[in-house]
């Protein structure tokens, strides 16, 4: 499945003319949407399953969804996995900044719900990452726990003081690598995240529809492996022969 920064270039490269679609249409009507559900092992049904959703969520019936739409079927207008929420919207490639359309929103959902442990933490970490440099802070993490929402706090004080007592060689200048070694100690900044992905994939088809389309991704991933695999074998064979 590749890092973060692999999602972001894959989806840019997968969805970049996606505005160009009616987003009125039944989604199988368009070209997208079966190079999406190639790229995501995703069926025909499972599709239905997501459309019937999103339009769900499009209460005045234009084909866009925003960022309110998301909070209010997630039912968590003010909580812990805001700023996550917010990072997931962000990253949509969207011809308008405030709403998304089925084509540009699915990618970035299947994507989400796909996300392994690892590349959760990944997520977390490009979220503190505000100048995409591979580094963060203590004070970038210090900072993000302070978030408030409509005024009030997102996270409580504790976390604020469970991150002042992380001791580390250098905490103006965590790289992700650190980062993730450091990640049991500061699982609360974590948990939000995984969190986020167990309502999205609830909302979105339901757990046991996830679970049988990362099986099926594993699969064509090693079926690939072992493609090539044999064209390397073949090719040293043909060497060797010449």
């Amino acid at each position: 499945m590749g890092n973060i920064a692999d999602f972001i270039a894959s989806l840019k490269r997968r969805i970049a003319d996606s505005e160009d679609a009616g987003v009125n249409a039944l989604p199988f009507e368009n070209d997208k949407i079966a190079q999406i559900m190639d790229y995501y092992q995703l069926k025909g049904p499972e599709i239905y399953k997501l459309f019937h959703v999103f339009r769900k969520m499009d209460v005045e019936g234009t084909g866009y969804i925003n960022l309110d739409n998301l909070y209010y079927l997630l039912g968590e207008e003010i909580g812990i996995i805001s700023p996550y929420l917010e990072r997931f919207f962000s990253l949509i490639q969207k011809q308008n900044p405030d709403k998304a359309n089925f084509l540009e929103f699915l990618p970035v959902l299947a994507t989400f719900c796909l996300f392994t442990k690892e590349q959760i933490v990944s997520f977390v970490f490009s979220l503190l990452d505000h100048d995409n440099d591979g580094y963060i802070s203590k004070k970038d993490m210090l900072t993000f726990a302070s978030t408030e929402r409509f005024g009030l706090p997102i996270f409580p004080q504790n976390f604020l003081i469970s991150i002042d007592s992380v001791e580390l060689e250098r905490p103006d200048k965590i790289s992700a690598q650190i980062f993730t070694k450091i990640e049991q100690e500061i699982l609360f900044l974590i948990y939000p995240a995984i969190r986020l992905q167990q309502s999205l994939r609830r909302e979105f088809g339901g757990e046991d529809m996830w679970e049988n389309v990362y099986k099926r991704l594993l699969r064509v991933e090693n079926e690939e492996e072992k493609k090539q695999q044999q064209e390397y074998f073949n090719e040293e064979q043909i060497g060797r022969a010449h």
